[in-house]
């Protein structure tokens, strides 16, 4: 009859073409449902090197962004790199769930910048190739703050569209910014 063999195979070049043919990125999800040339307001915690504002600059260009980012260095980076785009904001603090200050640990490898102290034992099984970085932290003290307040001590009046939070391991630690939803009127955060 059929050669169980030759059915696996199959499935799995079906599943692999099929796979191929669905983009699940949230930037290509928001693409889809929001017209590109409506001005959103995406706000992009955890900026880094600004991934994420050079994908929402390319299909939102009338977007403003409002981008943090503690690191130092980063910060610089980003300033220069979008100092003549109006419609990026780039703030050097990291928002948390409490006001204040918070030690910040920074390695050589940016991506893996935390509030956390990274677990090398996990990264071991993980990412070998990044334990040597994160064996090398400095720690710095940076300025934070929540989102509730940061809107509020802005005078933010702007409906957020988008909420992006790629905070290395802080994300659920998010709790106080839970109810931003109901006081910023977002409609759609992905998680990233």
């Amino acid at each position: 009859m059929f050669d169980n063999l030759k059915i696996q195979k199959l499935s799995k070049m079906f599943l692999s073409k099929f796979r191929a043919g669905v983009n699940s990125s949230p930037y290509y999800t928001l693409r889809r449902i929001i017209n590109g040339e409506k001005e959103i307001t995406f706000i992009d915690v955890g900026a880094n090197m600004g991934q994420t504002i050079d994908l929402v600059r390319k299909d939102f260009k009338n977007a403003k962004i409002y981008s943090f980012e503690p690191t130092p260095d980063l910060v610089k980076q980003l300033g220069t790199k979008y100092k003549s785009d109006t419609g990026v904001t780039i703030s050097e603090k990291a928002l948390a769930d409490f006001d204040g200050e918070a030690k910040f640990y920074i390695s050589p490898y940016s991506p893996t910048n935390s509030m956390l102290v990274p677990d090398i034992d996990l990264y071991n099984e993980i990412h070998s190739d990044r334990v040597d970085d994160l064996k090398n932290l400095n720690e710095i003290v940076v300025p934070v703050t929540t989102l509730s307040n940061w809107y509020k001590s802005n005078n933010f009046k702007e409906h957020i569209d988008v909420l992006k939070i790629d905070t290395q391991g802080t994300e659920l630690q998010r709790s106080e910014e839970r109810r931003v939803g109901k006081e910023c009127r977002s409609r759609w955060s992905p998680y990233h």
